[in-house]
């Protein structure tokens, strides 16, 4: 469908510029992007991209449905002048390496995250070190040992 062209395109920006088309902090604010932001061109990235080709991924690309293609079929056939031009200049190793920074990035924030919500804050600290002294609170404030 339709959403496949997009994320097609989405995909052959990254493919031939080795940038993805709306890198954004978060999730949130890269949906968002993708739903608002204008069209990144694939050929001011990478210069070495053909005008017509950048054109067919920015359309691939559009944010009304209704502008980008609307069968694969047509886009194999609009991609046909391009099957056998490859001089495009981006560094593979660059790309993978650039991923394997975001990856590490991404996994040293998770942690972090993680890390804090498992903290004792204010509000559960009294509980977990009464709960590990076998002790557990009722409400009223007595203990359940002292109420026995």
């Amino acid at each position: 469908g339709r959403a496949d062209i997009y994320s097609l395109g989405c995909t052959l920006y990254v493919a031939i510029t080795g940038h993805r088309p709306f890198p954004r902090k978060d999730r949130v604010q890269t949906v968002r992007a993708h739903r608002t932001d204008p069209r990144p061109r694939a050929d001011v990235t990478n210069p070495q991209v053909p005008r017509a080709l950048a054109d067919l991924i920015e359309k691939m690309m559009s944010i009304d449905v209704a502008q980008r293609p609307q069968k694969m079929a047509e886009i194999v056939d609009l991609l046909g002048p391009f099957r056998r031009s490859r001089n495009w200049a981006f560094e593979f190793q660059q790309i993978l390496a650039k991923r394997r920074e975001l990856k590490k990035k991404l996994l040293l924030q998770s942690r972090a995250t993680q890390e804090r919500a498992s903290r004792p804050t204010k509000l559960n600290s009294h509980l977990e070190s009464d709960t590990h002294a076998g002790r557990s609170h009722r409400p009223g404030g007595m203990a359940q040992d002292d109420a026995d």
